[in-house]
């Protein structure tokens, strides 16, 4: 075995040791953590019923085309009809298969909503839309009046012509003498 002159044992260890560094130190640093590059959110499409949690799911895959697991998704809705349209779950976070599900609220409004999920600086979004609402279920109240009844504002307001019409032609007739 050749011998090193001048250098001992703890020379040569640090030879070693420098030796290894430069090898595994790049390999190290080579590697990063995987970051998201997709969202692809998957909703229901067809007749959605209102006032029910309706399931969302987003997948989310990195640079490679591979799904990120244990991966934090941020839920929102971009775009709401109602005050009463919600996300459920707003952060959720992904199985081994990259996927990620909510749930949403859908009021019983008429109207298209945008829903996004995001992963680090990707995202994604879907619509959900309520196209037509079953009698009596509507968020707002049943303002109709039946054809049969006269509304009370409306008999107040013809009393008051027929009270002020009357004094004013009493009052005429007055001036006119």
């Amino acid at each position: 075995m050749a011998r090193i002159v001048g250098v001992g044992r703890l020379g040569r260890a640090l030879a070693a040791t420098g030796l290894l560094l430069a090898f595994a130190v790049p390999a190290v640093a080579a590697y990063e953590t995987p970051v998201a590059q997709s969202v692809t959110v998957t909703a229901p499409s067809g007749t959605l019923a209102c006032k029910t949690e309706i399931p969302v799911s987003a997948t989310i895959l990195d640079a490679n085309g591979l799904p990120l697991a244990n991966t934090a998704v941020t839920w929102s809705m971009t775009t709401a009809v109602s005050s009463q349209d919600a996300i459920v779950d707003v952060t959720t976070t992904t199985d081994a298969n990259g996927v990620a599900t909510t749930k949403v609220y859908l009021d019983c409004i008429v109207g298209q909503r945008s829903v996004e999920a995001r992963a680090g600086t990707a995202f994604g979004g879907a619509v959900l839309g309520i196209t037509s609402v079953p009698a009596g279920t509507g968020s707002l109240p049943n303002t109709s009046t039946p054809s049969n009844q006269t509304p009370p504002l409306l008999l107040a307001l013809a009393g008051l012509a027929v009270v002020f019409g009357g004094a004013l032609g009493i009052r005429s007739i007055v001036a006119q003498r």
